[in-house]
């Protein structure tokens, strides 16, 4: 190993290059911090210029060593720059976010060596706070949040019913959507806690610990703050400021005192054996700073860990989707009567999904000779980008304005190649009006209601030089009194005949 020297400029260099060479994703990623519709992630440029500057204190912190071998973190380089073709060619942007922070690291191995580029391992642990990743643990802070709330209320004495994620009290309805799971309070903890043990020198364990602590408390934090809002909404008839205005204010002033209380109490009585060290020394060394040995050999690699880099946005051009001649959904031929279905375009459907236009696309109502009426959505996605996809969280059955949903399954069907397990979700409007509907997506011939394999067959679809996916909901309206299974029995029925056929239709209009 030879002693590393003036190699500062060139992992700067290396590390904006990269970020350049992927400029759209994180462009994509900046726009998330800055999305205020959502703010989430908002601390997430906080996040970056803290991971920034723990960078530079871990590169002054000691001598730093040129390690022999470079080809390994090429190797890993090459792979992860691989995968973020792959996912950015299917659309996958979590997995865009998580590889790009990956490529960074691995140039950084390339100049330096893996060894020497693990001791900063911090800064990039830090940014995955920023990322947003977190929206897997959604539901389980939901189901945590909503249940909890109902059992205090119960001991409060406030008669309150809980349905799904809906909480019916006297005076109205909560909805503990997915922005009231606490994801955006359980993340800005893990940050805290995260930087506290790094200033503090906390040992790994403890870490560990410390930071499930500080989970712990913005989850318990998150429950005392939706449980307030409803106490709120039930001694006021649902006129409280929280209730018809604002209750997100309201999280972040108790965060801010939770956490504070948290980090007073743990610099007051954390033990001493929880901690190593005191802190990571500032400043880089400045003896290390000024030699020029192995510039040369630091520069090339600087290079070859760029050009590894560029093995992803060259291959998204290799497997991108060739110029098709403008698709119009007036050209498709939808069937009139398929068996006892019959199609009735001078019907227009009280329910739309919230969903992205497809390429090509197509709602219609058909009716069945009892009288049953279901409509269909269907939708093809050839030209795929952010935002325009078929498989996303952004495609959603009900727009939660008109349409709420009451609750949620599973349902088993078969439409041709098997059978496979599809999303239920039995919506209710203003009016009281039910219906109960499936999604599901079609790529290449192959249903399926599950996202990630969807994913995954797109992209072996698209290796095969094939592009496009369909997304697919149907919806039938519940009449009186009727139990599900009649509904269910006639889906089924509506699902087995009519879709393949609308399958063949869209499928031949991309032929011509």
């Amino acid at each position: 190993m030879k002693r590393l020297n003036s190699a500062g400029g060139v992992v700067l260099a290396t590390m904006l290059g990269i970020v350049s060479i992927y400029f759209q994703t994180m462009h994509d990623l900046i726009a998330v911090w800055l999305n205020h519709a959502n703010p989430t992630y908002s601390h997430g440029v906080l996040v970056l210029l803290s991971a920034v500057y723990f960078f530079y204190r871990i590169w002054g912190s000691a001598e730093h060593t040129l390690q022999a071998g470079v080809w390994v973190p090429v190797a890993l380089l090459l792979l992860a720059a691989v995968s973020w073709a792959m996912f950015r060619s299917v659309h996958v942007q979590l997995l865009q976010y998580l590889a790009l922070l990956t490529i960074i690291f691995l140039g950084l191995a390339v100049i330096i060596g893996l060894r020497s580029a693990l001791r900063f391992w911090f800064p990039f642990v830090l940014m995955i706070t920023a990322l947003p990743v977190w929206e897997i643990l959604g539901p389980a802070l939901q189901t945590i949040t909503t249940v909890s709330v109902d059992h205090l209320l119960d001991l409060s004495g406030i008669i309150a019913v809980r349905e799904g994620f809906f909480i019916s009290i006297a005076s109205g309805v909560f909805e503990i959507s997915p922005g009231c799971s606490g994801i955006r309070y359980l993340v800005a903890a893990i940050a805290i806690a995260l930087i506290y043990g790094q200033i503090n020198g906390m040992r790994i364990r403890y870490w560990m610990m410390y930071v499930l602590a500080a989970v712990l408390m913005s989850v318990i934090m998150n429950i005392i703050r939706v449980y307030v809002v409803v106490v709120a909404g039930y001694l006021t008839n649902m006129q409280h400021y929280f209730v018809t205005t604002d209750h997100v204010m309201l999280g972040w002033i108790l965060f801010a005192v939770s956490m504070g209380a948290f980090l007073f109490a743990s610099s007051r009585y954390l033990p001493d054996y929880c901690f190593e060290q005191q802190g990571v020394p500032a400043g880089p060394s400045s003896a290390d700073l000024r030699q020029q040995d192995g510039a040369l050999q630091i520069i090339g690699r600087g290079g070859i860990a760029l050009v590894a880099a560029l093995a992803g946005p060259g291959l998204v051009w290799l497997l991108a989707v060739p110029a098709h001649a403008d698709l119009q959904s007036s050209q498709l031929s939808y069937p009139m009567q398929l068996g006892q279905w019959r199609a009735r375009p001078d019907l227009t459907p009280d329910w739309q999904p919230a969903v992205a236009a497809g390429d090509l696309h197509i709602q219609m109502r058909y009716e069945s000779a009892t009288g049953r009426q279901i409509d269909l959505y269907y939708g093809y996605f050839l030209r795929q980008q952010q935002g325009h996809e078929a498989i996303s969280d952004l495609n959603r059955v009900a727009d939660h304005k008109s349409w709420l949903q009451q609750d949620g399954g599973t349902r088993e069907i078969d439409i041709g190649r098997g059978s496979f397990m599809v999303p239920e979700s039995l919506l209710q409007n203003d009016h009281g009006g039910q219906r109960l509907v499936w999604k599901w997506y079609g790529v290449n011939g192959i249903w399926s209601a599950d996202a990630l394999e969807a994913k995954l067959h797109e992209l072996v679809s698209l290796l095969r030089g094939r592009a496009g996916t369909s997304l697919v909901i149907v919806s039938a309206i519940k009449q009186g009194d009727e139990g599900q299974q009649a509904i269910v029995a006639d889906l089924r029925d509506f699902s087995r005949i009519v879709v393949p056929r609308f399958a063949a239709a869209f499928a031949g209009i991309l032929d011509k």
